[in-house]
């Protein structure tokens, strides 16, 4: 991109679809606003200067997967394969592949541990924890 001085925007055409609409306008404040993200990489690179706590992790309950109570079919369908997943060690295969670095990064093992409770879950059926990984897994 040129470089625009200390002008406000940049004018360059193009088309929008049905609306025709042929300018856009692009702010190089912006632009330099995008440039100052941080990667995750960059962050973790400088989580000791952060305010990340340390001392203590708060567990909330499940993770639970809500789905309308018309929609019978997808409840038993995701139920269903949730439990093949469960009992051929896919599902955990799949979460430590997506979840793994996060956990590790959090260093959970120094930490206390708080279980959160949630009203609003507190008369569904409980017999999703027996699927629940223990946290001692990632020690």
């Amino acid at each position: 991109m040129k470089d625009l001085g200390d002008i406000d925007y940049a004018v360059f055409p193009i088309e929008l679809g049905a609306l025709s609409y042929r300018t856009c306008f692009i702010s190089p404040r912006y632009q330099q606003s995008l440039n100052k993200v941080k990667t995750l990489t960059e962050l973790r690179e400088k989580r000791h200067a952060t305010g990340i706590e340390r001392s203590f992790t708060a567990l909330p309950p499940a993770p639970i997967l809500f789905v309308h109570k018309s929609n019978q079919t997808l409840k038993n369908r995701l139920e269903q394969g949730l439990k093949l997943a469960f009992a051929d060690g896919s599902l955990k295969k799949l979460w430590d592949q997506h979840f793994l670095d996060s956990i590790k990064f959090s260093a959970i093992k120094p930490r206390t541990l708080y279980s959160i409770k949630n009203k609003r879950i507190r008369k569904i059926n409980r017999d999703y924890e027996q699927y629940l990984l223990p946290i001692t897994d990632y020690y």
